[in-house]
């Protein structure tokens, strides 16, 4: 079966740029879906364990803000209709009901593949709270665990060998900060996640409409990702490549230790842009070759959306008095310049006025807001330049 878009990234983003999700938002959503095709079909050996190319993507945005819902959507519809026959998960998930779809996965078809879907990261992952089993079960499927079982109280020891699973969903940040108990935030989940966070602002559009052009590529996308499905066997770096890695790993890659809440996914970045790499390397050509700029292209993507990170690793990562700071933030930072009393108005259901006063102090002492004193009027407004 031949190629039908030269670049398929590319042309997902030419489907979808009547919509009014932002972007990035969907050349994510693309390179899951490419990542989820692939699944354990291809790989990269990096000596001691084989790396594939599925994500963890989690999108990141306030409710109705920046319309990640609807690039979800986008997505699994074009995933949906151009492999109906994967092995799809968009329900709640528990440790028992995982390992039983992926289970009779492997029974059926000799692996344990599967694609969770979800607008909600919160619904698809609404027993982490209390039991961290999933959140390990959850960590071998993205490893791609070679043998993996669990036992059950009413099915016995199930098994679910050749593991590979691949997660696209969205969030708010309040909701992830309350879907996620504390004990796992500094653990190994958050690092194998990708979360993919905007602001506000979209592209308004009251009747997006396809052009013709745009049904012809969706046509295309469907085709290719039939195609996509195909491929199997190891993916090699070319020449260039392998240098442009080494050296970008060796000499040129620095964990940023000054921030302490990314400090998981800068140890497992360099293995991410590989996958992601993988996945850009499939998005442009059939052979398992992955060349010098499709590692540049990832390390693009990658480091463009750790600009937005920080703010929102810091609140998942956050204490009860913090999440109370982050919440006057958010106040602050929704209305760009607000006074004292509008403020206290605004937050008095949850704190008092010495509370308030302190947190502020606090947060003008750490340098996240400006004050100033016009009058009798004290105005509070988000230091320029910070997070998301």
């Amino acid at each position: 079966m031949t190629r039908k878009c030269e670049d398929w990234l590319q042309s997902y983003l030419e489907y979808t740029e009547s919509s009014e999700s932002p972007e990035d938002f969907h050349i994510w959503c693309g390179i899951s879906l490419i990542g989820a095709t692939l699944g354990r079909r291809v790989f990269l050996d990096k000596g001691y364990y084989l790396l594939r190319p599925n994500l963890f993507i989690v999108l990141i945005a306030e409710s109705a803000v920046s319309r990640k819902s609807t690039a979800i959507i986008i997505a699994s519809d074009l995933m949906r209709q151009a492999l109906p026959e994967e092995n799809y998960i968009s329900q709640a998930i528990t440790p028992q009901y995982l390992i039983h779809i992926l289970a009779g996965r492997y029974r059926k078809e000799g692996d344990s593949t599967g694609y969770a879907i979800a607008d909600e990261f919160g619904f698809l992952l609404g027993t982490v709270k209390n039991d961290l089993q999933l959140l390990e079960l959850l960590i071998k499927t993205y490893d791609c665990s070679e043998h993996l079982d669990y036992g059950t109280v009413s099915r016995g020891k199930e098994t679910a060998d050749k593991s590979c699973l691949s997660i696209l969903a969205g969030t708010t940040p309040d909701g992830l900060m309350e879907v996620l108990p504390n004990r796992a935030v500094g653990g190994g989940f958050l690092s194998r996640v990708i979360f993919v966070p905007r602001g506000r602002g979209w592209r308004r559009t009251a009747f997006p409409e396809l052009t013709k052009r745009q049904q012809e590529v969706y046509s295309d996308l469907m085709k290719d990702l039939v195609e996509i499905r195909q491929r199997e066997g190891p993916y090699t770096l070319t020449p260039k490549a392998k240098e442009w890695y080494t050296a970008w790993y060796e000499s040129v890659f620095t964990p940023d230790e000054d921030t302490a809440s990314l400090k998981g996914y800068f140890g497992r970045k360099h293995d991410t842009l590989l996958k992601v790499g993988m996945c850009i390397a499939a998005s442009r050509r059939v052979e398992l070759v992955v060349e010098e700029h499709d590692l540049e292209d990832a390390l693009g993507l990658m480091n463009e959306n750790e600009k937005h990170l920080v703010g929102v690793m810091e609140k998942v990562q956050t204490t009860p008095t913090g999440d109370k700071n982050m919440r006057v933030m958010g106040v602050i930072s929704r209305k760009k310049e607000i006074s004292y009393t509008d403020l206290l108005r605004r937050v008095s259901y949850f704190l008092s006025a010495r509370d308030l006063r302190e947190i502020l102090d606090s947060l003008v002492g750490g340098g996240m807001v400006e004050e100033e004193v016009k009058g009798k009027v004290i105005l509070y407004r988000p230091k320029k330049g910070l997070g998301v």
